[in-house]
């Protein structure tokens, strides 16, 4: 034990710093009995919190060094101006030099602190504090309330207090007669007997609940019913409208071709000759009246020309995918955009016009077939278990509105284009949850030949939608629909909006 300017002697005296002034304490350790045994083992000791520090044997007892483990944070390693010859040990305060920092700084204060203003600031309160009682504001609060005192004394010794205690139990022997009369047992009785009847209507409520559970599952099936046949005579009004677009059509690009529907008639039987040669007559004699009319006629002849039909029924690349489990997709009847309700293929000019083949037509109105194409493509997707049109009896988890915005051959851009408008619902309880609007544009190149053929314009446009139905998979694959398989969850989900624009690729 030593100070440590002599067991390493400063160069100069500056280095006579405060750390030299420091005792030095050296001590050995029996590898045979203690656990460090090598500097390394020392060294992690001292960074897990090792210390030593100055303790006794009671108040006045023989003082030891102790070796003990602290937290390193809070007494953290001194570091040396020397190279130690072995491992070093960083020292702590000890607990009676703690204590007496402690009391030192205490002291210290207290002898900084300005008795003298806080005595004076003392007296200045008290003063105060006299101020008030004798003649401030507490004075008269006081004067006050000795005046509300002696008053209220007044009161209740004019008050015959007596008397209307009398009277108070006078009315509590009216009212105790009240309640013992009959009017009152009376009405007691009815009460209860009100009360039986509100159980006995209250058993019979369960009976009830169900018989219009049952009228109202009646009604819902009589509105699928009405529903699934409601489907099929929109479907045949369309297609009723369409033959009768068809038909005018016709009579206005050849009004003097004969009908193709003419029927056969079976030839005449003897009993029948004579009186359909009198019909005959009857029959030819206006007609040859109206001859020389007929050379005047205003309608144009012109030849024929047949209306060209293509299918809409873009496919699906690859084989079916897996179907999801426990989902069931209703595709409603698509709408039709402002002019994409003609079934003539329609064209986008470079001088921006539009033109409308009325001799290259689709076979049934485009919203039509795009409505067939989307079911189909969605049951080959896989993303749900089963894919349903309007007017069916199941009962679907989600609900797809769609309505087709573009159909046409782009002149200019030298591309076809298909634009989709849908968005995914799920209807629960009468309430529908939106879930997801998508915007689907799909593009597919247009042959160089001008003026363009319409097979060609029509392929090219069956590849722009079947580029527009893979971007609407791929959305509806990427969409979140919370909630689970069966039931929406307690909060509705934000909605996402995808515009995606696919440029199919050039065969």
């Amino acid at each position: 034990m030593g100070l440590v300017n002599a067991a390493y002697p400063p160069g100069s005296r500056d280095a006579a710093l405060e750390a030299f002034q420091l005792v030095l304490v050296r001590l050995s350790l029996d590898p045979a009995k203690a656990t460090v045994r090598t500097e390394d083992q020392a060294m992690r000791a001292v960074e897990r919190g090792l210390r030593a520090r100055l303790s006794s044997q009671g108040i006045t007892g023989v003082a030891y060094i102790e070796l003990d483990f602290v937290s390193p944070e809070r007494f953290p390693p001194r570091e040396v101006p020397w190279e130690p010859d072995y491992p070093v040990v960083p020292s702590m305060p000890s607990t009676v030099a703690q204590v007496q920092n402690a009391a030192e700084a205490i002291l210290s204060r207290i002898q900084q602190a300005p008795l003298e203003q806080l005595l004076d600031d003392v007296s200045g309160i008290v003063r105060t504090l006299r101020t008030q009682v004798d003649e401030g504001d507490f004075a008269h609060l006081l004067a006050e309330a000795a005046q509300t005192m002696a008053l209220l004394r007044q009161v209740v010794q004019s008050s015959d207090v007596p008397a209307m205690v009398a009277e108070l139990r006078g009315v509590a022997a009216d009212l105790r007669t009240t309640f013992a009369g009959p009017e009152i047992r009376e009405a007691l009785a009815n009460t209860g007997a009100a009360t039986e009847e509100m159980r006995r209507a209250l058993t019979r409520l369960p009976a009830v609940i169900g018989a219009l559970e049952q009228t109202a599952r009646a009604a819902r099936n009589t509105t699928q019913d009405t529903n699934a046949d409601l489907a099929p005579i929109l479907r045949d009004l369309r297609a009723v409208v369409s033959n009768l677009r068809d038909t005018t059509e016709t009579l206005r690009r050849a009004p003097g071709r004969p009908s193709s529907a003419r029927r056969r008639r079976r030839p005449p039987t003897a009993d029948e000759s004579p009186r359909m040669n009198r019909r005959l007559l009857l029959l030819a004699l206006p007609a040859l009246a109206s001859l020389p009319l007929g050379a005047c006629s205003v309608i144009p002849e012109r030849p024929y020309v047949e209306t060209k039909r293509f299918p809409l029924d873009p496919r699906r690349d690859g084989p079916p995918a897996r179907r999801g489990r426990g989902r069931v997709l209703q595709v409603r009847l698509m709408r039709a955009a402002p002019g994409q309700d003609t079934r003539g293929l329609r064209t986008l000019r470079e001088d921006g016009t539009i033109s409308v083949d009325f001799y290259a037509e689709w076979s049934a109105p485009p919203v039509e077939l795009a409505e067939e194409a989307m079911r189909r493509w969605l049951s080959a997707s896989g993303l749900f278990n089963g894919v349903v049109a309007t007017g069916s009896r199941v009962s679907p988890d989600l609900v797809l509105e769609s309505e087709l915005t573009a159909l046409h051959a782009d002149l200019a851009k030298g591309e076809a284009v298909a634009g989709l408008s849908v968005v995914l619902l799920r209807e629960t309880g009468g309430d529908a949850q939106l879930l997801t609007q998508l915007a689907i544009r799909g593009t597919a190149p247009l042959p160089p030949q001008r003026p363009l053929p319409p097979e060609l314009a029509a392929e090219a446009m069956n590849e722009a939608l079947a580029s527009a139905l893979g971007a609407l998979e791929r959305g509806r694959r990427a969409t979140p629909e919370g909630g689970g398989a069966h039931g929406p969850s307690s909060h509705p989900r934000p909605i996402f909006l995808f515009l995606t624009i696919v440029q199919a690729a050039p065969r």
